[in-house]
């Protein structure tokens, strides 16, 4: 979805119209889209990609406006600006560590049987939890969420895609570039029951790739896979909603006109799967927007609203390598000495002027150089507030400069605001994805409730604390009178500010059973009950509360944002 008025075009990608380039229509197909692309807004979104991964790989030069010569382009300084904010912002949303969670999901609990024998007793939701930590290792799924994140955050965009693999016996999964992916929305944006469409039903998975015939000759296809969702029995249109697949490849070189991607024809594809029964009721393709997409369908890069800025971080860049040229080797000035005409003819490094007056001397460029790095500082300066990303995560903050971790802490404040945006939209998506997962195992004959189950990611810590602060404000707290912390968020404190803590529910546990054998030892020694009620942190004659059934003594279960027994991938 885009609004367009005049030529004026507002979407996602607007933020790069200021490159000639990406602005030109007729441009836009010719650079970036092939023929089977005829749709302008995907034309103009694989352009966008396209231009975002050349300013990552430091190739933004080859988007230099049509009057930059070669030697212009050859020049320009590209110092990586782009990929660092990218990855600071990629290591803020995973967190130091990330792993898997399912609600509810508790260690198994051990039993007495009539004879004795001790025997865990185990939920569902932990059995999930386990089947997903075996899929996880299994699938690298760590390594996986780290491509997924760094495309979304760099293009803006990206998509994963799940399948069922016979020979391994598990949902298979793949991030697909999201130049690849062609969602089919209805013409009035609106389901059937007239509600927004939420999700496309029917989605397309397309590329393009070449097959070399003979030395004079290369034809080009286009495989496209095909999710569709619509009722198994075609002639009832209430009966039950399956998904079925096409997975086809058509010829679209050789000079002939090509439809789009959307409107291949179906008779000239050679199809490996046609209309196959996945035997699941959902699209098992996930779309994760970098951002909330609100009214487009598509995301923005987080490079978006600094291009600019890096196009002015470049231009300095390159003037200061030239102006360093220079002070390096200044111009001489000579008196006394004859040159052959047209033997000097610019300014530049170790340039000799013939001077009339008997003297030689060198001319001092260094001040423009310092205006220049002035500058450089106040662009960098403006790409830090405008990114988001602290200074101190770009490598401008010495550790001896920040007068405490709360104070940094402080400076993370617009920072943490986005990473706790871009956080929610991919919980969503993650959500979904495991669900995804778990549906296709019980598919499969896997004894999960997937319906009930409400799977997980969980992100780590990103950000900075000063330990020694840390532990002094949760002794203070722990010690109030009135409304001391918790244990469980003293406890989440403490490993937060870098305490080698690696289970935060497993600590408080752990804690609290000594401080339960260290009451009934003070209770022994002195005889004195209320003593160990004190130690507990009850007050005299008050009703210790017993243990839930089956858990610790004083540990209830906690909330979903509250528990972190999670299996982390470090």
């Amino acid at each position: 979805m885009s609004r367009e008025v005049d030529n004026l075009v507002v979407d996602p990608w607007s933020y790069y119209t200021f490159k000639g380039r990406f602005s030109d229509r007729a441009n836009a197909r010719a650079w970036a889209a092939p023929n089977w692309i005829t749709d302008h807004q995907d034309r103009r979104r694989l352009q966008a990609y396209i231009l975002l991964e050349s300013y990552v790989m430091n190739m933004a030069r080859a988007w230099l406006n049509s009057s930059a010569s070669e030697g212009d382009k050859q020049d320009r300084r590209e110092y990586g600006d782009p990929s660092i904010i990218v990855d600071q912002i990629r290591a803020s949303v995973l967190g130091e560590s990330f792993g898997l969670h399912v609600r509810g999901a508790q260690e198994p609990v051990q039993d007495r049987t009539e004879d004795q024998s001790v025997e865990p007793i185990t939920t569902p939701e932990f059995e999930a939890l386990l089947l997903l930590e075996e899929w996880a290792e299994d699938e690298h799924f760590d390594m996986k969420v780290v491509e997924n994140e760094n495309q979304s955050i760099k293009l803006g965009d990206s998509v994963m895609v799940l399948g069922w693999s016979s020979r391994k016996n598990r949902p298979v999964l793949n991030v697909w570039d999201p130049g690849f992916y062609f969602p089919v929305w209805s013409d009035s944006g609106s389901d059937a029951e007239g509600f927004t469409q939420e999700f496309p039903e029917k989605v397309h998975i397309a590329y393009e790739y070449e097959v070399k015939v003979n030395e004079n000759r290369t034809d080009t296809f286009v495989r496209r896979i095909t999710y569709e969702l619509r009722p198994r029995d075609e002639e009832d249109p209430n009966s039950e909603v399956t998904c079925f697949m096409d997975d086809g490849v058509w010829l679209v070189s050789g000079g002939k006109k090509n439809d789009g991607v959307y409107d291949l024809a179906p008779e000239e594809g050679t199809y490996t799967k046609a209309d196959l029964d996945l035997n699941i009721d959902f699209i098992p393709v996930v779309y994760f927007p970098n951002f909330d997409p609100g009214q487009y369908n598509w995301s923005y890069s987080c490079l978006g609203p600094v291009m600019q800025i890096l196009d002015d971080l470049q231009a300095t860049d390159t003037d200061l390598q030239a102006a360093g040229a220079v002070a390096g080797t200044p111009p001489i000035a000579v008196s006394g000495a004859q040159f052959s005409e047209g033997e000097i003819s610019t300014y530049g490094p170790s340039t000799v002027y013939q001077l009339g007056d008997g003297t030689m001397s060198t001319v001092d460029t260094s001040a423009g150089m310092r205006v220049l790095a002035e500058y450089k500082n106040e662009l960098l300066e403006r790409l830090s507030i405008n990114s988001k990303v602290p200074e101190s995560m770009l490598g401008r903050v010495k550790p001896s400069d920040v007068p405490s971790g709360i104070a940094l802490w402080l400076s993370f404040a617009p920072h943490s605001g986005m990473i706790k945006e871009m956080r929610r939209i991919r919980q969503v998506k993650y959500r979904l994805l495991l669900k995804m997962v778990l549906r296709m195992y019980a598919n499969d004959g896997e004894e999960v409730d997937a319906d009930s189950i409400t799977p997980e990611m969980r992100f780590g810590s990103y950000l900075p604390a000063d330990r020694m602060e840390t532990i002094k404000m949760v002794v203070e707290a722990m010690n109030a009178s009135k409304n001391p912390m918790s244990l469980e968020t003293a406890v989440r404190m403490l490993a937060e500010s870098g305490v080698p803590i690696d289970d935060v529910q497993a600590e408080v546990r752990l804690i609290e059973k000594r401080m339960v054998e260290e009451a009934l030892s003070l209770v022994q020694a002195t005889g004195d009950i209320n003593a160990g009620r004190r130690l507990l942190g009850y007050e005299d004659g008050e009703e210790v509360a017993q243990p839930p059934a089956g858990g610790q003594p004083g540990v209830n279960e906690p909330s979903p944002e509250e528990d972190e027994s999670a299996t982390f991938f470090e």
